[in-house]
């Protein structure tokens, strides 16, 4: 899948005479990568992300695994969807439901072996890679996009989400939320070109949203993706040198819409924990 777009060509190429050949197309703008090095910086990134948590798909259930999933008849039937989906994630803890079906989807495809719950975690991040290395594109030059792709791939700050099978919320967090951002920007820039009703427009917007909502169902540290957004257009603003207020205004319901997604999640979550922080403590 191509995470970026083609080098610009011209609508009309050049011909070397009225009735001759058409010229070759001109090759990409200086310091601007070809397709092909955007597709093999993908490829790395997916690669090396892949590489390091190889080894894992020997492994086993482990600490939270056992309880929450190995343990857990409730997540070994996808046709009891309906109560997986109003079910805490402990008793009376945290509330992830998106991580619950993807767990028990999971449990069913493969009978309940552990190596094919880790092989869709080591793919998940793959793909968390991938997306990090997308929106770097659009903040940063490509050397460095690609190395924050990379850097990401295999900081160990991420064995445990990618190891422990349960740390698949988290991951699942992460791409999610990043593509709230990516979605997001897009819309302030259709936004801007002054398109407000076209198909493409109303799919950034809801795209958005139902990324949100996805992040949110997955962990509880989705909730900082407000923050994020409005750290988005600061980084618009500046890149522009143009005032915050000004990216911000691109799309301000959005962003408005995402605190009231993010508030509505808030007191789901809190009537199936009990309150707002959950009657027990989570061991994890």
């Amino acid at each position: 899948m191509e995470l970026v777009s083609a080098p610009s060509l011209s609508l009309e190429p050049e011909r070397a005479d009225a009735g001759g050949p058409r010229a070759p197309a001109a090759p990409p703008a200086p310091g601007r990568p070809t397709r092909r090095a955007e597709r093999l910086a993908a490829l790395a990134v997916a690669l090396l992300a892949s590489a390091v948590y190889a080894q894992t798909l020997t492994y086993g259930f482990a600490g939270d695994d056992i309880g929450i999933i190995r343990d857990r008849p409730l997540f070994h039937d996808l046709g009891r969807w309906r109560e997986i989906l109003g079910a805490s994630w402990w008793s009376h803890a945290l509330y992830r439901p998106v991580t619950a079906i993807s767990l028990a989807a999971n449990w069913v495809a493969a009978a309940g072996d552990p190596r094919a719950f880790h092989l869709v975690n080591v793919a998940l991040h793959a793909l968390a890679a991938l997306v990090v290395y997308r929106l770097a594109r659009e903040l940063v030059p490509f050397g460095a996009a690609v190395a924050a792709g990379l850097v990401f791939a295999v900081h160990p700050v991420h064995v445990e989400a990618v190891v422990n099978l349960v740390g698949r919320a988290e991951v699942l967090s992460t791409i999610f939320v990043l593509l709230a951002v990516l979605l997001y920007r897009a819309d302030g820039r259709l936004a801007e070109a002054g398109d407000w009703r076209s198909a493409r427009r109303a799919a950034a917007t809801l795209g958005t949203l139902a990324a949100a909502v996805l992040a949110l169902g997955a962990k509880e540290s989705a909730f900082a993706l407000p923050a994020l957004l409005l750290v988005s257009d600061w980084a618009d603003a500046r890149a522009r040198a143009r005032r915050f207020e000004w990216a911000l205004a691109r799309h301000g319901l959005l962003w408005i819409a995402c605190v009231v997604v993010a508030a509505g999640w808030l007191a789901l979550r809190a009537r199936i924990v009990g309150d707002l922080t959950g009657l027990e403590v989570a061991p994890g």
